[in-house]
């Protein structure tokens, strides 16, 4: 494959998910194992520290309010392994950094990344105390338990008065489907939108060794719950985008072998999907 060439598919999903859906207050797993060591992101081979710039403390807290104190901080990387995956979390955002598939590689032999801090940027957008804020751009606490066979990683921002925003995802000790909720506790008044967008955007990078194969079959789809599967055209030579006012069960960014997805318990409102080509000359 010529070094200079490159296919990128961009997805740019905002997802209006229901605000009491999300903010439902569930109950915390009980721990039963110490908290995971973290370890700052300067020493992960593979992440990417970013350099943000400090603001003064009445900036923060006239951006952030009451979660200034959690504007700032220190991104911890945390890896786990089951039989299938690797994945690194990160404290900033309580996200996915990193998501490894064990058993694949791609055709030149390297590991086979399906999420990595150069090619997925994600955010999630609501109001809080009338402000905007993105949740994935505060810093929380990770801590890791067990529950049976199943790992919960759990990323907490825990304010003085016992309040607190939850990032918490379930990993099977096998398999590739990863379960994850947000909880809030003692916060829902605060929380003044009525809705929370979801942005996902993902640069795929080739996997594969035949470009015009990828890009001929990489694009996004998603299921509507009213009218079924549907999908933005392959082999796109610009950019494709649709804008969807029906729930949404799940959607995925496809490639040949691999794809990525969200899947939701109940439905998501709607959302907006695109792709671009980027083509390197």
């Amino acid at each position: 494959m010529d070094r200079n060439s490159a296919i990128g598919l961009t997805l740019i999903a905002a997802l209006l998910l229901v605000y009491f859906y999300w903010f439902s207050g569930k109950p915390q797993p009980q721990s039963t194992q110490p908290a995971a060591t973290e370890s700052p992101a300067a020493h992960e081979p593979d992440s990417v520290r970013s350099e943000t710039p400090v603001m003064a403390d009445s900036l923060l807290a006239s951006a952030y309010g009451d979660l200034s104190s959690f504007a700032r901080g220190e991104d911890k990387l945390t890896a786990v392994e089951t039989a299938d995956l690797r994945i690194v979390f990160s404290s900033k955002g309580g996200i996915m950094r990193e998501v490894e598939l064990k058993k694949y590689t791609t055709y030149s032999g390297k590991p086979l990344k399906l999420i990595t801090a150069q090619t997925n940027e994600f955010h999630l957008l609501t109001e809080f105390e009338g402000k905007p804020v993105d949740l994935y751009n505060l810093y929380y606490t990770g801590s890791q338990t067990r529950k049976g066979d199943t790992t919960v990683m759990t990323f907490t921002a825990q304010m003085a008065d016992g309040s607190s925003i939850s990032h918490v995802y379930s990993i099977p000790a096998s398999g590739y489907q990863i379960r994850y909720s947000l909880r809030q506790k003692g916060l829902a008044e605060k929380f003044t939108g009525n809705n929370l967008t979801f942005l996902w955007n993902d640069k795929i990078i080739p996997m594969e060794k035949n470009l015009n194969d990828i890009r001929n079959n990489s694009t996004v789809t998603w299921y509507e719950v009213n009218e079924g599967f549907e999908k933005l055209k392959e082999a796109s030579s610009g950019s494709e985008m649709e804008s969807i006012t029906q729930p949404l069960k799940w959607f995925s960014i496809k490639q040949k072998f691999f794809l990525s997805a969200l899947v939701a318990e109940n439905s998501l409102s709607g959302g907006e999907m695109s792709t671009v080509n980027h083509t390197a000359d």
